[in-house]
Order: structure tokens, then sequence, then C-alpha cells
């Protein structure tokens, strides 16, 4: 069909597709010209107003150049799977990225929520109804499991505490034990805990 159309097309075929692409180029540059010369009138704009004092609110006038949007790759949130001391980071990341983050309906809040949920957590909130109404019930319920500051802590001393030993003194292994180590001090700082009072008790079984 493509042949048959083209030796149905006129001998200046070639040509007036040249001459196509010529115009398309000099369009995008036409455009690219005007909208930098659009950038720099805005920003001359600003600049008399900042000099003579203009008593409308600065808001409303755009401070740069114009910017377009950027498509960025989708947040892959980890699942949360009853590990308390997921809780927090876990917690955080779904707000940012599905409560605040994403324009939804609150039911589709609770179906992303739900599916984000795995063993027990799941099965602690299986029986209420993925609704509008019972999503705040089903943040709470599993907040009030989970979220509990001592809890988190204890969980983290009881991982310290039984610290599997080195297998060998090989840098790789003694580092594997205190990026460990390193990981729950900053937990513990992230709690807003001090993290000497800890010391007596820790430093000589991880040692």
């Amino acid at each position: 069909m493509d042949d048959a159309i083209h030796n149905l097309s006129s001998n200046e075929y070639e040509e007036d597709t040249k001459t196509c692409e010529e115009y398309i180029e000099n369009t995008k540059r036409a455009i690219q010209k005007a909208g930098r010369r659009i950038d720099n009138d805005l920003l001359a704009s600003t600049a008399r107003l900042s000099i003579h004092g203009s008593s409308q609110p600065t808001a409303t006038v755009p401070m740069g150049p114009v910017t377009h949007s950027v498509k960025l790759p989708a947040i892959k949130l980890e699942p949360f799977a009853r590990n308390v001391e997921n809780w927090s980071r876990f917690c955080e990341q779904f707000r940012s990225s599905i409560d605040d983050g994403a324009s939804l309906s609150t039911i589709n809040n609770h179906v992303f929520l739900r599916g984000y949920l795995e063993g027990e957590p799941k099965l602690l909130v299986d029986g209420i109804a993925v609704t509008a109404d019972t999503y705040e019930e089903t943040k709470k319920i599993l907040l009030a499991r989970y979220g509990d500051t001592n809890h988190i802590i204890q969980a983290h001393l009881d991982f310290l505490e039984g610290l599997p030993l080195a297998k060998s003194a090989t840098p790789d292994n003694l580092n594997a034990n205190f990026i460990e180590c390193h990981r729950r001090d900053q937990a513990f700082r992230a709690l807003g805990e001090d993290v000497n009072g800890y010391g007596m008790v820790l430093i000589p079984k991880i040692l």
C-alpha cells in the first residue's frame, strides 16, 4: 500500500519531504528562540519590580525561566510484614507517596495500604471492609500494633543483644557487624533516644 501511494504521488515527493523537514526545523528553532525571549522578558520584569518596589505580591511574578515537568521513576515501596523495626520507614514512605503524594481517593489509599501488607499485618486487618470509612480505623489498628515506640526500641535492643558472632575476624565480617550496629544506632537517634544510655549494657555484648 505504501508503494502504491508513493507511485501516485507527484514527482517532487522527495523535494517536498525535504522542504517539510526544513519547515519543522525552522519552527523548532523559532519556538526555542521565542521561549528564551519570554524567559528574558520575565526576568527583566521581575528585576524592574524589585528595583521600583512594586506593591503587588511578588509571588504572582515568575522568578525564573519557565520549567517543564519531568516524569520521575515510580517509587517502589517495600511491603510491611510484621517487623516493627521497619514500621517507621514503611509508614513515612507510604504517607509521603500515597497519603500526601498521590491525589487519590480515600478508598484507593485504603486499597493501596492493604496491598502493601503481608503476613501478620495483613491478617490483623483482614476482617475490616475495604471502604473509605474504615481507612482511618485500619491505620489506627496497625499503628497501635506496630507503631509503639517502646516496642520498636525493644526490637532493636533484642537484635543487638542477640547479634551473631562474626564467623571470622576478617574485614568483611567485622564490617557487616559494624553496619548492623550502625543501623540500630541511627534508628535510636531517629526515635529521639539517647544512645549513650544503652552503652554500658550493649557495648560489652557487642564486643
